[in-house]
């Protein structure tokens, strides 16, 4: 939006020649110069204050996408392809190594799932990797501890997909097996030791007593 300035208007006392006019145009041109040369330094401030990627866009913005195919031998709908599948392998990627990390002796390497773009280049668009969800024979307290690995790994991605949901759901119910068993383990421990002791009390009967043994005592 522009703004109007309204003309100075200069008083002439009578009696007095009124001055020359002056011309202002030289006085607009060097405002004029100024202005410009004031632009340009916010400009260039401006321009050293760009992050890499916002100078980058602004490079690929101002080429055509002839220049842009000469550079990379791609268009730039090719271009874009290659950004996105970039992008996907790098979502894919941290996925199944948060899986593997997680898990640790339970999980085995992550493998993945490949699709060539058009630089003829692989970009991973999909992986897996496969975990030791199996109960501890014998043992339902080291069941528990491994079946809490196998949660947490099958959770450990930023966003867990179905499957990965599906396997934390599957390790909580073995979870929940192996604490039964191991409660009844613990109840049959305590129902042992209180059998021992009440044979330890009272447990043996004694033989019949001599009568002749008995002796009253009389006050």
């Amino acid at each position: 939006m522009s703004s109007i300035v309204p003309e100075s208007q200069t008083v002439i006392p009578v009696g007095e020649t009124a001055p020359a006019t002056v011309d202002s145009s030289p006085l607009l041109s060097m405002s004029g110069d100024l202005l410009a040369a004031l632009q340009g330094e916010d400009g260039e401030d401006n321009k050293e204050n760009r992050s890499p990627l916002e100078a980058q866009q602004e490079t690929k913005s101002s080429k055509s996408a002839k220049e842009i195919a000469d550079e990379t031998g791609l268009t730039p709908e090719e271009e874009a392809q290659v950004d996105k599948l970039k992008e996907r392998d790098q979502e894919v990627r941290a996925h199944e190594q948060a899986h593997a990390l997680v898990g640790g002796q339970y999980a085995g390497a992550p493998t993945y799932d490949y699709q060539t773009g058009p630089d003829n280049r692989q970009y991973a668009v999909g992986g897996e990797v496969k975990i030791d969800t199996a109960p501890v024979p014998g043992d339902p307290a080291a069941t528990i501890d491994k079946m809490d690995i196998v949660i947490k790994a099958a959770l450990a991605p930023a966003e867990p997909s179905g499957q990965d949901r599906a396997v934390a759901s599957q390790a909580a119910q073995k979870r929940t097996e192996a604490q039964t068993e191991l409660n009844a383990q613990k109840q049959a421990e305590r129902n042992g030791e209180s059998a021992d002791e009440n044979q330890a009390d009272g447990g043996i009967v004694p033989s019949t007593v001599d009568p002749s043994a008995v002796i009253n005592l009389f006050a």
